[in-house]
């Protein structure tokens, strides 16, 4: 069919859209976007079947989840004037092929065509994010940043890189103080701004008094060079200025995204439903997403379980390929990146070597390398005194990935991991992983394929003898691991966060 070229109205993008009238709503796709106040609503049972780019009709990539509604409309929100293109329209008794089969009428049979733009904007001032080709004003909300480091820290810090790598404008608001005492005004890292809104307290805690106050300041600051698109609030368990920015940003009309880094224990589930009905974090219209699917269904019970989004950590594959050596006959090398400290549970670690060990030796000698820092390094030393550990502290990646090469096989033992970046490393290098069956590192590593995984400590152990006796299995493992590139992979994540800008931007218009 002839389809309209596509182009840019008063700045934004058009996007042309492919939905079918039958089957579940099992495909959500597109390239393009429209403009911020347009909310494209389908009922059940139609679904967004194909990605179209305007200058490929016939091609398609991408992806797009589309909330569902009720009825099926493209409809008007405040302040904004008529589309450019409505439903059907003169191409809807006109037949298209997708992806070599053809669809035809939408007045009863198949398909229909939608093209979706904006004449002109009278809103509040904020555009809609369109992923691809156009710039995107960002503010990342985190109580911690760096100097200080630790895992949020270092994702945040590669997010926002990716972020500014992919031409968007990109700054970060943190209670850290930053180098040389700086705790209030505009700092620089890495070529980002970041402001810091830090109180003089001991130990540098990352709360302020006065934090929702000066938040809410900063954005309208920032907000006079240009409307910012979309406030990404970054929490852990605790987070006293991620829940202020949340507060701030909403208040501002700004569209809100909410990532929890953290894993919910028992008694966090009571305590935030506590916090919700107190803050109104729904209410307010911030989209809340997690990091995998374990930390989500923590979170599901608290809010209704499609308000909660997967947004998983990302990766550069490229930076984490090593080069190994030959195994060494009858050893067993593993290695293990962590902070030593209680809840990453460096002690219990050490107990699972020393099992482990006991089981392989004569046969097999195991010997591990420990990367990391904490307050439990010295205890975690005499723990190991009697087996082959070294701890040799923190490392740069370049350092970490020297160790990676010389070792056969990672293992994590923290519980409570949401996520569990490093693992997510070694995998990348090639190394079998084995963890904990509780934790987000399911999300990449299938046990038997990626790694092992264990429902207990004595399970962690018995995975280490596994691979220690049998090495045909250690090598089928990483074999696979350097083959096959992990989907948490940042031009993925990319896209998957740019959608959540887009869920949030839709929830905060409801909210209007």
């Amino acid at each position: 069919m002839p389809v309209p070229p596509a182009g840019v109205v008063a700045g934004h993008h058009i996007g042309l859209l492919v939905i079918e009238d039958s089957g579940d709503l099992a495909s959500h796709h597109s390239c393009v976007y429209a403009c911020k106040a347009i909310v494209l609503r389908v009922q059940p049972g139609v679904a967004v079947a194909e990605g179209h780019y305007p200058h490929d009709p016939q091609g398609g990539s991408g992806y797009i989840e589309f909330i569902e509604a009720s009825s099926t409309e493209v409809r008007r929100e405040r302040g904004v004037r008529q589309p450019c293109f409505t439903i059907g329209g003169d191409y809807e008794d006109h037949s298209v092929a997708l992806r070599g089969r053809a669809r035809h009428r939408a007045r009863g049979e198949e398909g229909l065509i939608i093209g979706v733009g904006v004449a002109e904007h009278q809103g509040a001032g904020h555009r809609y994010i369109v992923p691809y080709g156009q710039d995107v004003r960002i503010v990342h909300i985190s109580d911690c940043y760096l100097p200080r480091l630790g895992g949020i820290e270092v994702q945040l810090r590669s997010l926002a890189l990716q972020q500014r790598a992919a031409g968007h404008d990109v700054t970060i608001l943190t209670a850290t103080p930053g180098h040389a005492g700086v705790h209030a005004g505009r700092d620089e890292v890495d070529g980002l701004a970041v402001y810091r809104i830090a109180a003089s307290i001991p130990g540098e805690i990352p709360v302020h008094p006065r934090g929702g106050r000066l938040i809410t300041d900063t954005l309208h600051r920032l907000g006079h060079d240009g409307p910012i698109d979309a406030v990404h609030v970054h929490s852990g368990v605790v987070s006293p200025f991620a829940w202020q920015g949340i507060r701030a940003a909403t208040r501002l009309r700004v569209p809100t995204l909410v990532t929890v880094h953290c894993v919910w224990g028992p008694g966090a589930q009571p305590a935030y439903r506590l916090a919700n009905g107190i803050t109104h974090w729904s209410k307010w219209g911030a989209q809340l997403a997690t990091v995998s699917e374990m930390s989500a269904e923590r979170i599901r019970p608290v809010v209704r379980p499609d308000d909660v989004l997967v947004l998983p950590n990302g990766i550069d594959p490229s930076l984490w390929q090593v080069e190994t050596g030959p195994r060494e006959p009858g050893t067993l090398r593993v290695v293990a990146v962590m902070r030593l400290a209680p809840r990453k549970r460096s002690l219990p670690l050490v107990k699972v070597l020393a099992e482990a060990s006991r089981q392989l030796a004569p046969d097999v000698h195991l010997s591990a390398v420990v990367i990391g820092d904490g307050p439990q390094l010295s205890s975690a030393r005499k723990a190991a005194a009697e087996i082959d550990v070294d701890f040799v502290g923190r490392l740069d990646r370049d350092g970490i990935k020297s160790v990676f090469a010389r070792s056969d096989v990672f293992i994590q033992s923290s519980v409570r991991e949401s996520f569990g970046l490093a693992a997510l490393e070694a995998r990348t290098a090639g190394l079998p992983v084995i963890a904990r069956s509780q934790t987000g590192i399911r999300e990449f590593v299938e046990s038997g394929v990626e790694g092992l995984l264990a429902p207990d400590d004595a399970g962690l152990a018995r995975a280490l003898v596994s691979v220690g006796r049998d090495p045909s299995q250690l090598l089928s493992m990483s074999a696979h691991n350097r083959s096959t590139a992990p989907a948490q992979n940042w031009p993925k994540v990319l896209e998957l966060t740019d959608l959540a800008y887009v869920r949030a931007t839709a929830l905060m218009t409801s909210h209007a």
